[in-house]
């Protein structure tokens, strides 16, 4: 995190649990390039069943001023 060269990591859940993004992070060089306008912020609600005993679940979503970026559930072309 306190490196001078601008650096990201990305946690992504295997395929077999859908490939969600679990966790992004970068350093503050990375953010001096992207900006204050980019965020990441988990959001919880109810998941699907057998997510968590508690039906609780929870995905990371890139902001942009504040508000969530919509993204696609699958990728195009993938199997």
């Amino acid at each position: 995190m306190g490196s001078e060269r601008a650096m990201g990591v990305v946690v992504v859940g295997g395929y077999d649990i859908g490939g969600d993004v679990r966790q992004f992070i970068w350093n503050a060089a990375a953010g001096r390039l992207v900006g204050n306008e980019l965020g990441v912020k988990t959001v919880f609600d109810l998941g699907e069943e057998g997510e968590r005993e508690d039906g609780l679940g929870s995905r990371v979503v890139l902001t942009w001023k504040g508000s969530s970026i919509k993204t696609r559930k699958s990728i195009p072309g993938a199997i």
